[in-house]
């Protein structure tokens, strides 16, 4: 079987090609215009019609909006299951065990779920009313005590959210206190969401996202997490847990 699973975050296209025996594919790509997805997995995929395509995609959480991506993606496979990039995440790094795992990209948000199966989330509400923490977040705040020209230029850009979000990791260098200011975002982020799920004991939490690939900025979001958090491994990156998704 001809399967592709695909994690398609707010700035980057992650997939993995499972063919029968042979060795799984993987591919990193610039995120698609929405527009021209369809294409752009057609390339990963090859000619053949695939027999599985898992699509975790942001921005997607009501049925219809799934139902819509699927739908346009249909062409490109016999069988097509398309969810939130988020919940993905959750899978691949928890395997469905009751916890929480905080995203930090180009955005951020905490989701998880509890025993029973209860999902929430806190955070995940974009640039303009939420994203704290994020890289979008720290490259905006620094962009703050920059020249007046820098933000206009950068505002002006039809990529503006990806252009400042690419900041961060020079913003971090120049303005290490930016690194605590953001972690403490993201723990609370972490905090608010084990509260609506009502995990008050040994919570589990997985920390997922490029941002935390900064060491500085993941030890500290680490310390600022309440005793009862505890740091796991994710299990298997988001690609994987999507191309396996299928049976």
């Amino acid at each position: 079987m001809r399967i592709l699973g695909v994690d398609l975050g707010g700035s980057r296209l992650r997939a993995i090609l499972r063919d029968g025996a042979k060795r799984p594919r993987a591919f990193a790509r610039a995120r698609p215009d929405p527009r021209t997805l369809p294409g752009a997995l057609r390339k990963l995929s090859g000619s053949r019609r695939l027999d599985g395509l898992v699509v975790g995609a942001r921005g997607v959480w009501t049925e219809s909006e799934r139902g819509a991506l699927a739908r346009r993606l249909s062409p490109l496979a016999r069988r097509v299951l398309v969810l939130s990039d988020v919940e993905l995440a959750w899978l691949a790094s928890l395997g469905g065990r009751p916890g929480v795992v905080i995203i930090a990209g180009t955005g951020s948000i905490a989701y998880g779920k509890n025993a029973a199966g209860k999902a929430a989330r806190a955070g995940g509400l974009g640039p303009l009313l939420g994203d704290e923490g994020s890289a979008f977040w720290i490259g905006r705040e620094w962009l703050r005590s920059r020249p007046d020209a820098d933000g206009r230029r950068l505002a002006a850009r039809p990529d503006a959210v990806r252009a400042i979000a690419a900041l961060a990791p020079a913003a971090l260098r120049a303005r290490p206190k930016l690194a605590s200011a953001a972690a403490g975002h993201l723990a609370a982020l972490a905090e608010r969401c084990a509260l609506s799920l009502r995990l008050s004991r040994r919570v589990l939490i997985c920390c997922h996202g490029g941002l935390f690939a900064h060491r500085g900025l993941k030890r500290r979001f680490l310390s600022a997490l309440g005793p009862r958090f505890e740091p796991r491994t994710p299990l298997e990156t988001s690609e994987e847990c999507a191309s396996k998704l299928l049976p």
